[in-house]
């Protein structure tokens, strides 16, 4: 990664978190007017020589366009915050160089803060009171973190924020699903260490990234339409976060991948529709989270277990298997019950 004067405030330490001398991730700070929105991955056609398109024109038309549309939600809550805890921007500004622009960065997370910061260099108050030296200087220093073009696109999904909130703006996603497309074909994996360290062993972080990693390994195998694939990912996330999956896939923690690969046909068999033998199509057994947390229960009860093991079986019926255990039990339970209160009332009830 370049590291010229011009991107970075002189005096200031960066943070390389890498292996060796090649940066994972780089901890900055670079000039505001030096940060490029593109929520909706919409300078990707500027950079696709298949797409007519204006090059310059792009690049200068859709930051402005994504800016406006930004401030057109309402930043005023987030603008409040940044004037009062201007440290609250550190680590949460995730950018990528802007390919063919020399010391500009493309904002891939972070965006609505970066938008608010902008609102504030040009109203220079917020809620009418002045701005504090500490946030004016974050307008020729903003603190960024940069990946580098050879990075894991699994890590830096994991890395992300805003893509996380299911009832955002579609629009804001168009980072996340840049991503996914790359992870679709990406197949140069980082180490255990160089993660664990680039993460600070942060788990919530590292699961994610092994869902992703996860996800990538069904994106690899099978043919899953973009549309589809951010669906998918709660439900690895899920899956790799819970023991009874991990053993019964042979999870490894060092390959970041499902090892068995029989298995492994058979849970992807219950992500994907299936077509009857009357030609129709019932849907894919696990579609929520909860259908992972069924799906746990039925592994953990070895009759339901061997009943979703067969050709065509769902997990309703592998969980009908063990409400029918648990009705049979708690039959018995309250016959037994029965029986003693009657034997009860035989023996004690003439001295009442």
């Amino acid at each position: 990664m370049d590291q010229s004067p011009a991107q970075h405030v002189p005096g200031e330490a960066d943070l390389h978190l890498s292996v060796g001398a090649r940066p994972l991730l780089t901890l900055a700070t670079v000039p505001l007017h030096h940060l490029l929105l593109d929520p909706g991955d919409e300078l990707s056609l500027a950079d696709d020589p298949s797409v007519a398109a204006d090059a310059s024109f792009m690049r200068a038309f859709v930051p402005m366009r994504s800016y406006q549309r930004l401030c057109g939600v309402g930043l005023e809550g987030l603008i409040s915050a940044i004037a009062r805890t201007p440290s609250s921007l550190t680590g949460r500004i995730i950018v990528r160089e802007a390919a063919d622009h020399a010391g500009q960065f493309v904002v891939i997370d972070g965006s609505r803060h970066v938008a608010a910061l902008r609102q504030l260099a040009e109203i220079g108050s917020a809620n009418g009171v002045g701005l504090s030296g500490d946030v004016t200087a974050l307008f020729d220093a903003c603190p960024v973190t940069i990946v580098r073009p050879e990075t894991d696109p699994a890590f830096v999904l994991a890395l992300l924020a805003d893509a996380t909130d299911a009832a955002s703006d579609p629009w804001l996603h168009g980072q996340r699903d840049h991503l996914l497309r790359l992870l679709a074909h990406h197949g140069v994996h980082h180490s255990r260490p160089t993660v664990t360290e680039a993460t600070a062993g942060n788990t919530q972080t590292l699961r994610r990234y092994h869902a992703y990693r996860a996800l990538q390994q069904l994106m690899l195998q099978e043919a899953v339409p973009p549309h589809l694939t951010a669906g998918l990912y709660p439900l690895f996330h899920a899956a790799v976060g819970r023991p009874v999956i991990r053993e019964w896939l042979d999870w490894d923690d060092t390959l970041c991948c499902f090892m068995s690969d029989a298995e492994l046909d058979r849970f992807y068999r219950l992500l994907k529709p299936t077509v009857r033998s009357n030609g129709t199509t019932r849907r894919a057994c696990v579609r929520t989270v909860d259908d992972v947390v069924h799906l746990c229960d039925v592994l953990a009860e070895p009759a339901a277990h061997e009943v979703l093991m067969q050709d065509g079986a769902t997990l309703e019926q592998a969980v009908q298997v063990i409400d029918a255990g648990a009705f049979q039990q708690w039959s018995a339970q309250v016959g037994e019950a029965y029986e003693t209160m009657i034997w009860d009332r035989r023996r004690f009830g003439p001295r009442s």
